[in-house]
């Protein structure tokens, strides 16, 4: 455990005298401004508009919403493992087979064999995630269930990936073709959240706090990583197998439907057509404030999935509160409904000791050495913060644009 982590646990663990309430009720920023962060929200489909950030793709209604922490959890570790090693073996007697052909018909039947098992698998994940963020937006499982299922799906998404890579190799023709094609499918699975979901439940890396918002119409991951805000979002009822399948998409027209900043400002830009074969575009996209993946149907024309990248550092943000009690002030500034918010403790020219940021009554980060904690806001229009510095707590209530 760090020094900060454990100094925050001491801190919560301490009974101290009686605190000093400072709420605050922080009014909406007038618009205009640069508080104005989505200023003000547009919607075209599936996504949100904004007017000096890239647009993210949304959920219509969100059923249910909440975070929870990852941990290292060993039986789930070994069902990752397990799975691994299954496919490794499934892959080597690919290869067997292959070795032992007779002919180039009976290499082309085992391809094809190889790439039918692959795709099956490719639906039962699309079956197994939708039963995951349903079954939460239901209510039937927690956030932590909901987790470990999506940590499964993108390891087999990783594991089908390198078995494609392998078919590909061999693969000429159209079954290169295909290959190459399912492979961007099976990449839909795998997100930088659920990587990190996946890496630290199997103790590779420090634990990682994730915000979830689900509904019946998808899903949506959010989380922070250092100064990274990582966001993963889903719309299934954006995708039609079935109508795109051979239609033609204007992709920069697409892009600048639907991400009409980034279309303005983007910078190096590596796309991967896909509408012969799964009816989908894939294109990755640089722009000033990080990276932008997004997949869209060719026949809806739409984003069905997408992930985004984005530098804290980099995104507009506007005030939400600001009080000052003796030497310490408080300071809150966001950006948008679900979206990354910083809080900010200073006293006097430097910072007071780490102590924890509470989000509607829920400990769910803590300050740094420089007084700074960026977390990931609630969905709610509105939200209260609070934290406590030298027995002196401040309390906001933290106004969000309707979306």
């Amino acid at each position: 455990m760090s020094r900060t982590a454990a100094l925050l646990l001491a801190l919560l663990c301490v009974v101290s005298a009686p605190a000093l309430s400072t709420p605050l009720h922080a009014a909406p920023s007038p618009a205009g401004t640069a508080a104005s962060v989505d200023g003000p929200n547009e919607t075209d489909g599936p996504t949100i508009h904004t007017t000096n950030t890239t647009a993210r793709l949304a959920l219509v209604d969100v059923a249910s919403e909440g975070r929870d922490g990852t941990v290292v959890d060993v039986g789930t570790s070994v069902e990752f493992e397990t799975d691994r090693i299954g496919e490794r073996h499934r892959e080597v007697t690919f290869e067997t087979r292959l070795d032992e052909a007779d002919s180039a018909d009976e290499r082309g039947t085992i391809i094809e064999d190889e790439l039918d098992r692959i795709e099956d698998r490719r639906s039962a994940l699309v079956e197994r995630e939708r039963t995951a963020y349903r079954s939460y937006a239901n209510g039937e499982i927690d956030e932590r269930d909901l987790l470990r299922d999506l940590g499964r799906v993108h390891a087999e998404a990783s594991q089908l990936e390198g078995s494609l890579s392998t078919v590909e190799r061999e693969a000429i023709g159209e079954h290169g073709d295909r290959a190459w094609q399912l492979r961007i499918e099976v990449s839909k699975f795998q997100g930088p959240v659920r990587e990190a979901i996946v890496d630290a439940t199997a103790g590779e890396r420090d634990p990682v706090q994730i915000h979830v918002q689900a509904g019946q119409d998808g899903l949506v991951l959010s989380m922070i990583d250092g100064n990274t805000f990582h966001r993963e979002s889903y719309r299934p009822d954006q995708r039609d197998r079935v109508d795109a399948q051979g239609q033609a998409l204007d992709q920069q027209a697409a892009i600048e439907r639907h991400y009409p900043w980034v279309a303005a400002n983007r910078g190096s830009d590596n796309t991967h057509g896909m509408e012969t074969y799964a009816g989908l575009w894939r294109g990755i996209v640089s722009h000033p404030h990080g990276e932008l993946t997004t997949f869209l149907d060719t026949g809806t024309e739409s984003p069905f999935r997408e992930f985004q990248s984005l530098q804290l550092d980099a995104l507009p943000t506007e005030e939400a509160a600001n009080e000052t009690v003796g030497d310490l002030t408080f300071r809150i500034d966001r950006t948008y409904p679900a979206g990354p918010a910083l809080v900010t403790l200073t006293e006097g020219d430097t910072a007071p000791h780490p102590t924890f940021v509470f989000v509607d009554d829920e400990a769910v980060v803590g300050t740094n050495v420089e007084g700074e904690a960026w977390f990931v806001a609630p969905g709610d229009t509105v939200y209260v913060v609070s934290v406590t510095v030298d027995d002196v707590e401040f309390v906001a209530d933290v106004i969000q644009d309707e979306e």
